[in-house]
């Protein structure tokens, strides 16, 4: 019980909204998938809360680990699913679609990587930029304004790998990791042919 009560006592509002959203994603699926009308006014709830959470937390000093980790996969289970949604019925083009799923993957990788040595992680300028120009698109495509959409999810793309390029640069233990992986292969493929 005393368990219980310290971790109720540990749930900010902006943990608390982005729990919302982890909860949200999947039955906005739901009601996507059986075509339910209320589905663009709930997508619309979702991102205006992805932008509430962080500011809320900056505003009121309660930024957390937990945030940090919980607040971009909230917003990966939304974009990602979507995205290969609206590939999956013709609506958005592929390039953009992989490029963004692939950047997603790697950032899911390396903040995976740096939560396990608790680093943290904020989100960048043009991450967020990325966020907007997924979210507007998106939400055209929910509308079925797919050529404007596509247009968007381009701008989306070429914002979510300078960001890519950006995370890269700016964590040390990103760099520490490229460059100890080609070390390693550069010295393994130097032993093999001496071997």
């Amino acid at each position: 019980m005393d368990q219980l009560q310290n971790t109720a006592r540990k749930i900010t509002l902006p943990n608390a909204i982005t729990l919302f959203r982890l909860i949200g994603a999947p039955i906005f699926f739901i009601l996507l998938y059986l075509g339910y009308s209320t589905t663009f006014p709930l997508f619309v709830v979702l991102v205006v809360s992805d932008f509430l959470d962080g500011r809320i937390a900056r505003w009121q000093g309660s930024m957390s680990l937990w945030g940090e980790k919980w607040d971009p996969i909230a917003d990966k289970i939304l974009v990602l699913p979507l995205l290969l949604y609206f590939l999956s019925i013709g609506q958005a083009r592929f390039v953009p679609v992989f490029l963004i799923c692939f950047r997603e993957l790697i950032i899911i990788y390396f903040r995976g990587l740096a939560n396990s040595k608790n680093i943290r992680t904020p989100s960048l300028f043009m991450g967020k930029l990325k966020m907007v120009f997924e979210s507007i698109a998106l939400g055209l495509f929910i509308l079925e304004i797919s050529g404007l959409a596509n247009i968007v999810l381009w701008l989306a793309m070429i914002f979510a790998m300078v960001s890519l390029i950006q995370y890269a640069l700016r964590w040390q233990f990103v760099r520490e990791y490229i460059m100890e992986s080609a070390l390693y292969r550069i010295y393994n493929h130097v032993i093999r042919a001496n071997g």
